[in-house]
């Protein structure tokens, strides 16, 4: 078509590059990916040029193929579908898959390595990429195109869309998670049915109350509307800023605050090593060698272990009141034992997973850890839910009122983790976008 932008070939040095659209071939040749003398040619230019003086050209005639180049341009090699799932092993780990034509840029831009192994449905065996890409030379467009090149997706590194994707998702989750814990109302069919909203009971309190039971909508709404609207680090830094404030006045209305009773241990140690090291283990997902991310998430996991040492204002060693509830309630026990053996085995995790590890393993290893750290939490609360349901069917009395209890309870329990989730995990996950930075400037 006469109106299509024109696609620009480039040749350097017997190396084939491109097609770029016109207007990105300027770019990077003001920026100095491209040079000018590099050989150029575009369907309709009458042959290949200096770059420089064909984008000066007017030529827009149609033209099938691209003449011979000035140097030898090795044929296209016949494969799948270019949608083909590819799967690659290096050293034993799996990565991927990637579509076929994404795992041959890679391999042109040095992110797969020509002794990696791939296979993909149909092969008879793994193979080396090599002799998957007979004609692509390795690394050939590593200086000229390498910020062209997505990155190579999976657990170590994500393109720039796909891991902005992921940021604006995980904000969207924590607004709705600490709207819910505003909105959602409590239940109670027994002995009248009633649907209360305590977050919106205000009538005679103070200031600081009003924002304290308001403020986590405020926040909610604020990341919903900023997770697909704002960038970074305007989107990280007002989240941050919102939910450190909010924090502060919570925690000066409430004494005792969110750490009484399901999280053990001094409350502040408990909550910096639970910041830091998800904010640690969140960025070296993203960034495996990032040295302050590896720091950081090391001194949050040494923080989670104090937490278990450190006994809060009135209370025992957490580590030997866990040993003790059993004595009492053995599943106030199992509760404490799954909260405190899990946030542990995160934090070993943290230890252990040093930077000689392969990228993919420190990548794999920081997600485990941070699903062990919040999982344990979650369970230890639905572990104790659990023995109160079991307490109650035990008694006697009818069985409706003690549905409608449980019902009650749960709604409480959701309402609880939604509203601790959507506002304290904030810190940690806006802390790590700003320490990581976009994919797109990630060498």
């Amino acid at each position: 078509m006469a109106d299509e932008p024109r696609k620009i070939h480039i040749t350097r040095k017997g190396q084939q590059f491109g097609p770029y659209p016109e207007d990105i071939a300027k770019q990077y040749l003001s920026e100095g990916k491209l040079q000018g003398s590099d050989l150029a040619w575009h369907a309709g230019a009458d042959g290949w040029k200096p770059l420089e003086k064909l984008l000066a050209g007017e030529e827009k005639t149609k033209a099938a193929e691209p003449p011979p180049t000035p140097a030898a341009v090795p044929p296209t090699e016949d494969g799948p579908p270019p949608d083909t799932a590819v799967h690659i092993s290096r050293e034993g780990e799996k990565h991927g898959p990637y579509k076929y034509e994404t795992a041959k840029i890679h391999l042109e831009g040095g992110q797969l390595l020509p002794t990696d192994s791939a296979w993909y449905e149909g092969m008879d065996g793994w193979k080396p990429l090599t002799e998957l890409y007979p004609q692509v030379v390795p690394g050939s467009t590593q200086d000229l195109a390498a910020t062209t090149a997505a990155q190579p997706t999976g657990h170590a590194t994500y393109n720039s869309y796909d891991e902005e994707t992921q940021k604006s998702t995980q904000f969207m989750t924590l607004g709705i998670l600490a709207i819910v814990g505003v909105v959602l109302p409590m239940v109670m069919f027994s002995p009248a049915f009633n649907i209360d909203f305590p977050n919106f009971d205000l009538e005679g309190k103070s200031a600081e109350y009003i924002i304290a039971m308001i403020g986590p909508l405020i926040v909610g709404i604020t990341l919903a509307a900023m997770a697909k609207t704002a960038k970074d680090p305007v989107r990280c830094g007002v989240a941050l800023g919102l939910s450190l404030v909010l924090m502060i006045i919570i925690t000066s209305t409430q004494r005792d605050g969110f750490t009484n009773g399901s999280f053990q241990g001094q409350p502040i140690i408990f909550f910096i090593g639970l910041t830091a090291m998800l904010m640690g283990c969140y960025a070296r997902h993203y960034r495996p060698s990032n040295l302050p991310a590896y720091i950081i998430a090391v001194v949050g996991g040494g923080f989670l272990v104090l937490s278990c040492l450190v006994p809060a204002k009135g209370q025992g060693v957490p580590l030997i009141e866990t040993f003790k509830a059993f004595k009492g309630s053995v599943v106030v026990g199992l509760a404490m034992m799954a909260g405190l053996g899990l946030k542990i085995a995160a934090s070993v995790i943290c230890f252990t997973t040093t930077r000689a590890k392969s990228s993919h393993q420190v990548a794999t290893k920081s997600d485990l850890a941070i699903k062990l750290l919040i999982g344990g939490l979650i369970l230890a609360q639905a572990i104790i839910l659990l023995g109160m349901f079991i307490d109650i069917f035990k008694g006697g009395g009818n069985f409706g009122p003690k549905l409608s209890f449980c019902v009650t309870m749960t709604i409480a329990l959701i309402k609880s983790l939604a509203g601790e989730g959507g506002l304290y995990l904030v810190p940690a996950l806006a802390g790590s976008c700003l320490l990581i930075g976009s994919a797109a400037k990630a060498r």
